[in-house]
């Protein structure tokens, strides 16, 4: 590490000091911002979500993906039932969030061809 006046003059460079350096930049950031860092460590953690079950939003239960692959990465009901439509006839879609990233459940639900004449509720 250089001052300035250890890289552009005579001075001595500066020592390495983790430890007081993290400790100073902490210090200077906001509590707002410190407060978002768990949410930053859950989304950058490798270990958050299973990675079995990191997929394009499913058409079919976790249960059924192994016996009709095809109908579970049919994605096209979840996008029509969390829409955030407000329909002048039938059920309402809602906007589906999605999970706060320190939330122990990751998963959206699922949202089968079947269900959208219900609305946009439906398991996980």
């Amino acid at each position: 590490m250089w001052s300035a006046g250890s890289r552009y003059g005579d001075a001595d460079p500066v020592p390495a000091e983790p430890g007081r350096l993290v400790a100073a930049f902490v210090g200077s950031v906001p509590a707002a911002v410190t407060a978002t860092w768990p949410a930053l460590a859950a989304v950058l953690a490798a270990d958050s979500v299973d990675p079995a079950r990191v997929w394009y939003p499913p058409g079919a239960h976790w249960t059924d993906q192994r016996d009709d692959l095809k109908r579970f990465d049919e994605p096209f009901a979840f996008f029509v039932g969390t829409s955030g439509m407000h329909l002048a006839e039938g059920p309402q879609r809602r906007l589906q969030p999605l999970p706060d990233p320190t939330a122990p459940d990751q998963s959206l639900p699922i949202i089968r061809k079947e269900d959208l004449g219900k609305g946009s509720e439906s398991g996980r």
